[in-house]
């Protein structure tokens, strides 16, 4: 078996640290230290994967780390990035995942999600990315939430602390049909606390894709964005800089034909794929439950002028290979869901 799934991210993200400056000085023993521990980790999960696999080769694919393979950064100046999140372990990233704001109709029964700077307190990732470690880091305050920058240096360019909105994950709402073993249903919603003196005026919720987009944005060459922090080296550390790169959108008969005598997973109705035939543009490992979107261009005639959220990043067979593109839970197939998890979890907060 040769799939190499983006849950494992989850095992080698929490493994990768930030590092605290741009400064060329030589690292700490600590530091040292700290490499060395890391070093060994990964290569007790390569061995525990290439003994489950019997494939050496995607093994050491894991060391690469998690990254956007052939993507550029986003300047902070930009649009269309600050709803995008870093869900991180005790202050390291982890994941990905896209804040998003349900509004009510006046009649109190339907959802608008919101398009706006309403200070959001819902983030959707995948499910893969919320397992029974980060449910006991949630219960202890250690799962967070970082948004309103693109970058994640804790310190700035004269090598003082710098201050990110970061919030902690009070509440994590796996989809009931989620299934690990072939990552069908793969989303979950995270419930953020308030955020009270926010840093940042960068942070906005996404619309999440409706019916009357379905024909334009699910179809065949569509051009989507996907973001997430990672390595622009293999080996190296995350980037600290928000890193994005666009792919097609392909036809799920197309994708589930390219898997079928590549991996064994199968294809669920709620999963969507983009990428090129040919490769070399790709989410990757610890990318997982970052944000596709379409993002429409300036100067561009466009079916809509906002920013849309079309799926969450998922699995893959390995990453940017020929002929295998990414896979991803379809925002739309699952709008239903969010929307009454969020409620109802809203009116419990009410009642309480």
């Amino acid at each position: 078996m040769k799939t190499l799934l983006k849950i494992l991210a989850s095992a080698s993200a929490a493994l990768v640290t930030l590092p605290a400056s741009h400064s060329l000085a030589q690292p700490s023993e600590t530091e040292l230290e700290r490499q060395a521990s890391q070093a060994r980790s990964i290569e007790r999960i390569q061995r525990d994967y290439a003994s489950r696999t019997d494939d050496t080769a995607s093994a050491r694919s894991l060391a690469r780390g998690p990254r956007i393979i052939n993507g550029r950064p986003i300047a902070n100046d930009a649009k269309n990035w600050e709803w995008t999140v870093s869900i991180q372990r005790r202050n390291n990233h982890s994941c990905g995942g896209a804040l998003i704001s349900p509004g009510y109709t006046a009649s109190g029964k339907g959802v608008v999600w919101r398009d706006d700077d309403t200070e959001p307190v819902w983030v959707v990732t995948a499910a893969h990315c919320i397992t029974e470690l980060e449910l006991n880091l949630i219960k202890r305050g250690e799962l967070t939430a970082v948004s309103g920058d693109v970058s994640l240096a804790r310190r700035d360019e004269f090598g003082k602390n710098r201050r990110l909105d970061s919030q902690k994950v009070i509440a994590a709402y796996l989809h009931p049909d989620y299934d690990p073993k072939t990552n069908a249903n793969d989303i979950a919603l995270l419930q953020l606390e308030e955020l009270e003196n926010p840093v940042s005026n960068r942070r906005r919720s996404i619309g999440i894709a409706q019916d009357t987009q379905q024909s334009w944005l699910y179809a065949p060459y569509t051009s989507l964005n996907v973001m997430g922090w990672g390595t622009t080296l293999e080996g190296g550390f995350l980037s600290e800089t928000l890193q994005q790169v666009r792919v097609p959108f392909v036809e799920q008969a197309q994708c589930a034909g390219s898997y079928a005598s590549a991996s064994n997973m199968g294809m669920s109705a709620g999963m969507i794929c983009a990428g090129f035939s040919s490769g070399g543009y790709d989410s990757c490992q610890g990318d997982s439950g970052g944000p596709l979107a379409y993002i429409p261009a300036p100067g561009v005639p466009s079916p809509t002028r906002s920013a849309v959220l079309a799926g969450v990043v998922s699995w893959g067979s390995g990453c940017a290979r020929p002929n295998l593109f990414g896979v991803y839970t379809s925002a739309l197939a699952y709008r239903g869901w969010m929307a009454r998890t969020i409620r109802q979890a809203e009116t419990r907060d009410t009642n309480n």
